[in-house]
């Protein structure tokens, strides 16, 4: 149609299909250029081109480390090339489920120095991997009020220092929820290496090498430290040479302690205080200063579970608590063991019930024919105890005579080795697998 003056009307649909490219290239404008964010953001800080002012491209990258923890989000990763570099890098974003944001450091990446190396406050969905992290004033990583995070396959040491007040452990996660500490080393930190406290849930340590953690001027550092919250699983780890204990657990409930292998540390292998409820299932436990897995506290650590560990040689001259096993009286109501397995070179004390000690699984047995119906007494035929090998020489009485049944048994063992049935050795065990071993290791035959 066509008005007087020859202008043709337009039609009502093609106004409004006008007025709404309008509106679309306002909104635009407003909001600026509509760019997906880069999928990965590169960390440089030996190229003569980085910059923390440009945009973290492989061709102009950051210098720092710190300049990417802030602009960083969810669905990117961080791609940290070799070089030192120091500062904290503090989170300025949390990624989105499925898409995390990700710290990955190529071969050669270490932080040194500053306060922290990562510090997490109330962040969400992040990975840091891979990591050598030395010499920080504070925590080498800081996860407070934060949920599913992963620091894993680094290297942490060095944290604080040996002073009152200044002590810091290597990693410390606390108040927070689906934390997983996997496939690290952490050690000569002046508090203990890892640290998980103040209600933190569904926490894994897992597959860590801690030892060498001391404050220096008193004896506290632990190679694990759990300390309040609850459902924290501690499996796979190997800790060894720490000040205080390999593994404390304090004022917790029903963690998973399974696979581990604790030794040579400077107060008890395992250490369950006023921890009730938790499971302690195929451990290895040797050379610890005091006794080995011990269950004590003011208000005890009751109706835990302890099996299938092997406990040798600890508490051997010891100055305070002595015994491959002990359970005191506030621990003993609901507290089960069995298929445990103890050993002593020299020393007298293999378990504690109570306040009285039992030179033999026998004589214990006879006192208390409720526990350790399939406890033995016997040299496990460590590999290279004196080396901290203890994996199983052929013929040792651990093959084949776990529970597998056992709360928190692990299958395959905690460092990957498939359960397996050695043909040389009778199968005494129970459970849906007769022929599990009792210890941290299964016997490869």
């Amino acid at each position: 149609m066509t008005r007087p003056g020859g202008v043709r009307r337009r039609s009502r649909v093609a106004v409004a299909a006008g007025l709404t490219l309008f509106v679309a290239v306002v909104v635009t404008g407003l909001a600026g250029p509509a760019y997906a964010a880069a999928s990965v953001l590169y960390v440089d800080g030996g190229n003569s081109s980085c910059s923390d002012t440009g945009a973290g491209t492989q061709a102009k990258p950051y210098c720092t480390i710190v300049k990417a923890a802030v602009v960083a989000v969810g669905g990117q990763t961080v791609q940290v090339a070799a070089g030192t570099y120091t500062g904290t890098a503090s989170l300025g974003h949390s990624g989105a489920a499925g898409a995390p944001i990700v710290f990955q450091a190529a071969s050669g990446v270490t932080i040194s120095g500053g306060s922290k190396g990562f510090s997490l406050s109330a962040k969400s969905h992040v990975v840091i991997r891979g990591f050598t992290i030395t010499g920080t004033s504070s925590y080498g990583v800081y996860v407070f009020g934060s949920s599913d995070v992963r620091v894993e396959a680094g290297h942490i040491s060095f944290a604080g220092q040996p002073v009152d007040g200044a002590t810091h452990a290597g990693v410390y996660v606390n108040g927070s929820t689906d934390v997983h500490v996997v496939g690290n080393v952490v050690d000569h930190n002046t508090d203990s290496g890892i640290v998980v406290t103040e209600g933190s849930t569904q926490v894994e340590v897992r597959g860590n090498t801690t030892y060498g953690n001391a404050r220096q001027y008193t004896r506290a550092a632990a190679g694990i430290d759990v300390r309040g919250g609850s459902g924290v699983t501690v499996a796979g780890n190997v800790s060894h040479d720490n000040e205080d204990s390999g593994l404390n657990l304090t004022s917790t409930q029903g963690d998973v302690v399974t696979g581990n292998v604790l030794y040579h540390n400077g107060d008890h292998g395992i250490d369950d205080r006023d921890s009730p409820n938790d499971v302690i299932v195929g451990n290895t436990v040797h050379g610890n200063v005091t006794a080995g897995i011990n269950l004590e506290g003011t208000s005890g650590s009751t109706g835990c579970t302890v099996a299938n560990n092997v406990s040798v040689n600890n508490g051997i001259n010891s100055p305070r608590t002595s015994s491959n096993i002990r359970v005191d009286t506030l621990s003993a109501p609901g507290t089960t063991i069995d298929y445990d397995l103890v050993q002593l070179t020299a020393g007298t004390i293999q378990l504690i019930w109570g306040t009285t000690g039992y030179t033999s699984m026998s004589a214990f047995r006879l006192a208390h024919p409720d526990q350790e119906a399939h406890g033995l007494q016997a040299d496990p035929r460590f590999r290279a105890a004196a080396s901290g090998d203890f994996h199983l020489l052929a013929g040792s009485p651990a093959i084949d005579s776990a529970n597998s049944a056992a709360p928190g048994e692990l299958n395959p063992d905690g460092f990957g080795a498939a359960r397996v049935n050695d043909p040389a050795t009778p199968d005494t065990g129970a459970g849906p697998r007769t022929y599990d071993d009792r210890g941290a290791y299964e016997y490869q035959p």
